[in-house]
């Protein structure tokens, strides 16, 4: 018995226009509940877990809004083909870390920068310090305790501004140069 977990998925798209994006939205959440009922599995669709951040702009920007039927709650709600509806929200919290149309990613990059930053202080003091140790060995450890908080979601990496893959960068550059010097 095998089971898979399907868990921090995130689909960066774009289309030429706002409603051709809702449209692309909705088709890309058809696909993947149709993936995960292939593999047994079934995509929750409820508040919270399942919901998109959109930004609309352009020609058509009033009539892709007004589909999105927002209600009191400022969500919107867009039918599935399939039934049910896909949340549409204006921001979404994931570990702590708010997304929203106003901000790509800034403060998520920020706290997985200071993740790592906290593993390379922790195992600079112990394990990558070591000089007697393989730089091979020391090397494997970085990737799997630091870099791996860097490459969170690398898939969404598209979508984040410039300074934001420049700070990305830089963090590991400083893990890269602390085990060079210590080579």
């Amino acid at each position: 018995l095998i089971f898979a977990y399907i868990d921090d998925f995130a689909v960066p798209m774009e289309a030429e226009c706002p409603h051709r994006l809702l449209d692309v939205l909705l088709d890309s959440a058809d696909v993947i509940d149709l993936l995960a009922v292939d593999f047994g599995m079934e995509v929750n669709f409820k508040p919270g877990k399942t919901e998109a951040v959109v930004v609309l702009r352009g020609k058509g920007f009033a009539s892709a809004q007004a589909r999105l039927c927002f209600d009191r709650e400022h969500v919107g709600h867009l039918q599935r083909p399939r039934g049910g509806a896909l949340r549409v929200v204006l921001s979404h919290r994931h570990l702590g870390v708010l997304t929203s149309a106003r901000d790509p990613g800034c403060p998520e990059v920020m706290q997985r920068i200071a993740a790592a930053t906290a593993a390379r202080h922790a195992l600079g003091r112990t394990f990558l310090s070591e000089g007697h140790l393989p730089f091979r060995a020391r090397l494997m450890v970085a990737r799997a305790c630091i870099l791996t908080r860097l490459l969170y979601t690398a898939g969404t990496w598209n979508a984040l501004p410039p300074a934001s893959l420049r700070a990305l960068v830089a963090c590991w550059a400083s893990v890269l140069r602390r085990l060079a010097c210590l080579h």
